[in-house]
């Protein structure tokens, strides 16, 4: 698991202005997540010239087998038409210093082998691929049908500098 447990903070922290001039990240809301049980932000992408929307992203609070392994401490989705510009991976770069003060050093993001857009935004964020590892029968992802996810890790600054590297990703 790499660094070992970190000493998080589970409550809400207000997450300040996310926006780096092309994608803003508009808190939704910060609730319990309806299917793996922790503390969760729920962000809704947006297009900053034109305020519309490119979809979601969430940063889920905990540090448990389920996001280490399976479901991730972010979840993200793109609409079609937004897909393949970046979006996903700059927003995952302005979770980072959220991230960090909360307490995290490393964010466990995961997706399906087959999809390679959300494995090229992992990548295009500065994750890590580590491994991909098979999903245990009788948990729901397994009884949606997914057998593996694909394991990345994000290292965040302890600073929490959002940008560090990610221009040189693109």
């Amino acid at each position: 698991m790499g660094i070992g447990i970190p000493n998080l903070i589970l409550e809400r922290l207000e997450p300040g202005v996310l926006d780096d001039g092309v994608v803003r990240l508009k808190l939704q809301a910060f609730a319990q997540h309806s299917i793996h049980f922790v503390p969760t932000y729920h962000f809704r992408i947006l297009d900053s010239r034109s305020g519309d929307a490119a979809w979601k992203i969430n940063l889920r609070l905990g540090w448990n087998e389920n996001l280490l392994y399976f479901a991730g401490h972010v979840g993200f989705a793109v609409n079609e038409g937004y897909r393949g510009r970046g979006f996903a991976a700059r927003s995952l770069e302005m979770l980072k210093p959220l991230a960090a003060r909360h307490g995290y050093r490393e964010l466990w993001i995961t997706c399906n082998p087959e999809n390679f857009a959300s494995r090229r935004s992992c990548e295009r964020a500065g994750a890590m691929y580590v491994n991909t590892v098979d999903v245990p029968e009788g948990t729901r992802l397994h009884e949606k049908g997914i057998r593996q996810k694909c394991r990345y890790r994000l290292v965040v600054n302890a600073a929490g500098n959002a940008g560090a590297g990610f221009e040189n990703a693109l």
